[in-house]
């Protein structure tokens, strides 16, 4: 059995670490909210 499974995050704070992880996640494809 083959589930399709779209992964996504939401990242809480803008700061400097809250910015990178938004772009590393959304640069290998993860829907960043």
């Amino acid at each position: 059995m083959k589930v399709d499974v779209t992964p996504s995050v939401l990242i809480v704070g803008g700061g400097i670490a809250g910015l990178t992880a938004a772009l590393d996640l959304a640069k290998i494809g993860t829907t960043v909210s």
